[in-house]
């Protein structure tokens, strides 16, 4: 095996632990759970696991170049998803208390709850995308050369 297919193999393993350090041990799973609303976060992890998968398999094999699905899914769609989560956040945000009576403090709370929420589904989709973008172009970066 190659020095390009250990290197790769550590950011891979790396990231992988990471994410189920994150998810499992510190119970962020869970947290995206009942946090995003549009389960996109879970989408982007499983996207990155397979294509960073793909990426090690054509590295392995020694192939030089990236294909161009490669590149279009690790620059445009990781963020392109994040974006659509951020989009789905802010809409989630606006739904939220259209006729609340904010002189109610209990009804004022959950108002406050939900645009929160709300700000956390486009916050923590944004991230996920562009941590999933920028770690699998590093990964076809040391493909390349």
């Amino acid at each position: 095996m190659t020095s390009k297919f250990w290197s790769w193999w550590t950011v891979y393993a790396t990231s992988m632990i990471t994410m189920g350090i994150l998810t499992i041990h510190l119970g962020y799973g869970q947290y995206l759970l009942e946090t995003d609303a549009s389960y996109l976060s879970f989408v982007i992890m499983l996207l990155y696991s397979a294509i960073g998968l793909n990426i090690g398999i054509l590295i392995f094999r020694k192939e030089e170049t990236a294909h161009d699905a490669l590149h279009f899914f690790s620059e445009k769609l990781m963020t392109g998803l994040g974006f659509i989560g951020t989009l789905v956040g802010i809409m989630l945000m606006f739904s939220h208390g259209a006729d609340v009576d904010l002189s109610n403090v209990d009804a004022a709370q959950a108002y406050n709850a939900g645009i929160l929420g709300s700000i956390g589904t486009a916050v923590q989709t944004s991230l996920f995308g562009i941590v999933a973008a920028l770690l699998l172009q590093f990964q076809l970066a040391i493909m390349e050369n």
